[in-house]
């Protein structure tokens, strides 16, 4: 059974008006079509792809169908999940609106591959990771020195063999 991608994940908010604002305005993802299901939630969409499916804790007899679960209201913090992450562009940018949003930054640099990864938080305390590869976008954390390995030597070439080598041309 090849899988062939990744399409979304739930999230359960006491706040899902609040957490889809914010991904919609914090991080472009645009709410888009969903099916009538018979409880309430959105769709965001990145590109055509609908990645963030958002649902009320507010368990009714139709969510509870389709999430097969008797008790939402105890589906605090992020159980098994750390985070949610987004590969990005234009990390100057971001960061700009980012803090206009007066949210806590991390900023890390991946070691080796030349790529800065930020972290904050949405409503529902759930980190979100943004990776920004380096070779497309210039950023604003500085690239620990590369480690200098030391290249074997070619072997000397003998006296005799240089010789012979000038005597053949």
């Amino acid at each position: 059974m090849p899988l062939n991608r990744f399409e979304h994940v739930l999230l359960l908010s006491d706040r899902p008006k609040e957490t889809r604002d914010f991904y919609v305005k914090v991080l472009g993802l645009k709410d888009g079509y969903r099916p009538p299901f018979p409880f309430p939630g959105y769709w965001l969409y990145l590109g055509t792809t609908p990645c963030i499916h958002l649902a009320g804790k507010m368990a009714n007899a139709g969510q509870q169908y389709y999430l097969e679960q008797r008790d939402l209201s105890n589906s605090n913090g992020t159980g098994p999940i750390d985070h949610l992450a987004f590969v990005a562009s234009d990390l100057k940018g971001t960061l700009r609106k980012l803090k206009r949003q007066k949210l806590e930054l991390r900023e890390r640099l991946v070691p080796e591959q030349k790529m800065v990864q930020v972290f904050f938080k949405d409503p529902n305390d759930i980190t979100i990771e943004l990776n920004f590869p380096m070779a497309s976008d210039k950023g604003t954390m500085k690239e620990p020195a590369p480690r200098r390995r030391s290249m074997p030597r070619r072997p000397a070439a003998s006296s005799a063999k240089r010789r012979a080598a000038k005597a053949g041309k």
